[in-house]
């Protein structure tokens, strides 16, 4: 039933580097592998293919790297202390002129005239007198009429910037001047209208005035 493999395999194989395995775990592939295989690849395990997986595409790993974060950093925002040392809402000397301003004046003019019919207005009107507690004020012309410090009381400018608590106003001197809300008054005109502004009721940020509902209070005059 069984007989001898002719010559000429046997020499073959002798040239292929194979050996006789009566060992019935080891197969032509391993003999293969330890033929052409170098010694150091083999000592790594290589030479065992039945308990390895080979990945073929060109996959990356999701493990991150210690110590590095692959997530892209938010970019921490300036403190309001930072931004006061930077001084970055502070207007330079060139540009603290009262004609670079007068542009900014008309353009609060035409502002006011199409959120008010001035010729129709009622200033005693409830409805009038909310719009204007909720009104953008830069570039209108301020006067202070009345302040406890007597320093304040004349003066004149354009509100360049309004804050929680101060008006900052450029006057026709070419001077920057910061005024206080508090305990201060003050007056602007437009269209033959006088409005009257107490810092005391004002004394919110611009934003958020114009969300907020204001309570109805008595006013005390200075």
């Amino acid at each position: 039933m069984y007989a001898k493999l002719p010559d000429y395999v046997r020499r073959t194989s002798l040239e292929l580097g194979l050996k006789r395995k009566r060992s019935k775990d080891k197969d032509f592939v391993s003999t293969f592998l330890s033929k052409h295989l170098p010694d150091k690849r083999l000592r790594h395990g290589e030479g065992d293919l039945t308990h390895k997986v080979e990945m073929l595409d060109n996959t990356v790993s999701k493990k991150k790297k210690k110590g590095f974060d692959l997530r892209p950093q938010k970019r921490k925002a300036l403190s309001v202390r930072e931004r006061k040392e930077m001084k970055l809402f502070e207007p330079k000397p060139e540009e603290q002129k009262y004609e670079m301003y007068l542009p900014m004046h008309q353009l609060w003019k035409d502002y006011m005239t199409e959120i008010v019919d001035f010729k129709r207005v009622d200033p005693s009107n409830a409805n009038f007198q909310d719009l204007m507690l909720k009104a953008d004020y830069h570039g209108s012309i301020l006067s202070v009429w009345k302040s406890k410090c007597p320093s304040y009381v004349g003066i004149r400018g354009i509100l360049i910037q309004e804050t929680k608590n101060t008006m900052k106003l450029i006057t026709e001197e070419n001077k920057l001047k910061i005024i206080p809300k508090a305990n201060t008054v003050f007056m602007l005109e437009v269209e033959d209208l006088t409005i009257t502004i107490y810092g005391n009721h004002f004394r919110v940020k611009p934003s958020m005035r114009t969300t907020r509902k204001f309570k109805e209070r008595a006013t005390i005059d200075l």
